[in-house]
């Protein structure tokens, strides 16, 4: 992947990753507390990311900085130019640009902020800016609107490493598709939860195959969100009660009293099976992303399966279900007290729902009594091979 497509300075970004993870594994207890300052001191950045609440504070402040600049920006153009659809559109797309550039110029190049609140801010109200400006001559064409809002949001996540941006767009994703079929007005509109449900195996296969191609740990959230929800969506397009009510509200089917959707039967079936298929694929092979997705969809086949049926007193079901589950919690807790098939009880390592382990790079780094500077450790890990991306090769 060029490293030009992102607006943050690469090698910066990578030093920042290792720090991420070198910290998890110090307050987990694996690293020593010299063994964390040495990492400190080779893998230190210049990039600036607050707290999350320091980065809330930033964002509104300059939310209400930036917009007290558009009342005689963009917001005045509204007076002189709303009877001139090109000009506004002009005037829209010139003040969204120079908003833009001034955060990647000033904000991210100068003072090196790395999704601080204030990059949000900016990027946000540019693109926001740049998409009116296009939609002001669309916005009758829903496909147009929702290919205009994939497009920005699929910049912003790639440009600047946007999580909220990449959800976004797999939401719009998921809506092009569907409204493209269902614009079609063809009996391909019956098929469209297999559709979707295609689709989003692509979507998983193709990141899992970008993600071994691309090798690097700066992009270890995106592909969390993205294997995530393209198992979450895979699972909602073929769950039984998303697929009747889309097909009551989009497709307008008429359900009279003990009617019911076609392909009921193997709605049912996978709105049970997929659950169960997702817990086993991440037991199997100890992937606790599989896992958490499957303890998500688990609670949604539930709550489906008692929204159509009733198996009695609803509190007595709520009761012995929740009693169910504290007694096998407590039995697990209990027989994975030691490790078993490299399953155990204890968190050993704070870390994301399924990432790489840095646990190898960060070890070679600081056990053996490493003494190397800054800078050649930056030269050995960024300059040819240790660490993927930044003109490195394939292994740790």
């Amino acid at each position: 992947m060029n490293k030009n497509l992102i607006a943050y300075n690469f090698e910066e970004v990578e030093k920042k990753t290792v720090l991420s993870e070198g910290r998890k594994l110090y307050k987990s207890g694996m690293l020593s507390e010299a063994q964390w300052q040495n990492i400190r001191e080779v893998f230190a950045t210049n990039l600036y990311t607050p707290s999350l609440f320091i980065k809330v504070l930033l964002f509104l402040l300059s939310l209400v900085v930036i917009l007290m600049g558009n009342l005689v920006g963009p917001f005045g153009l509204f007076g002189f130019l709303s009877d001139n659809e090109i000009s506004l559109s002009l005037g829209l797309l010139f003040f969204g640009g120079l908003i833009l550039f001034l955060t990647e110029f000033l904000v991210i190049g100068r003072n090196h902020h790395f999704k601080s609140g204030v990059t949000e801010a900016g990027i946000y109200t540019a693109l926001g800016y740049i998409g009116s400006s296009v939609l002001i001559h669309v916005y009758n064409s829903t496909t147009a609107v929702l290919l205009v809002g994939l497009l920005l949001t699929l910049f912003a996540a790639i440009r600047y490493l946007d999580l909220t941006a990449l959800v976004i767009s797999l939401l719009l994703f998921t809506c092009l598709i569907g409204w493209l079929v269902i614009s079609t007005g063809s009996v391909l509109m019956f098929y469209l939860p297999f559709i979707l449900a295609a689709v989003f195996v692509i979507v998983y296969v193709f990141t899992v195959g970008f993600q071994k191609r691309l090798n690097s740990a700066v992009f270890d959230d995106q592909f969390v969100i993205l294997k995530a929800g393209s198992l979450l969506l895979l699972y909602g397009s073929l769950n039984y009660w998303v697929v009747r009510m889309a097909s009551v509200e989009l497709m307008h089917l008429d359900l009279s009293d003990g009617g019911d959707i076609p392909f009921s039967f193997v709605f049912y079936l996978l709105t049970a099976l997929i659950p169960i298929v997702y817990l086993y694929k991440g037991i199997a092979g100890r992937s606790i992303l599989w896992i958490r997705v499957g303890l998500i969809t688990v609670a949604c086949s539930a709550a489906t399966f008692k929204y159509f049926f009733s198996f009695g007193d609803p509190m007595l079901l709520i009761t012995i279900a929740g009693a169910a589950l504290i007694i096998t919690a407590i039995l697990l807790f209990t027989y994975l007290k030691q490790i078993r098939k490299g399953y155990t009880r204890d968190l050993l390592l704070h870390d994301k729902w399924n990432t790489q382990d840095l646990t190898a790079f960060v070890a070679s780094q600081t056990l053996g009594g490493n003494r190397a500077s800054a800078a050649a450790a930056e030269k050995d890990v960024f300059g040819g091979g240790s660490f993927g991306g930044g003109g490195a090769g394939g292994g740790w």
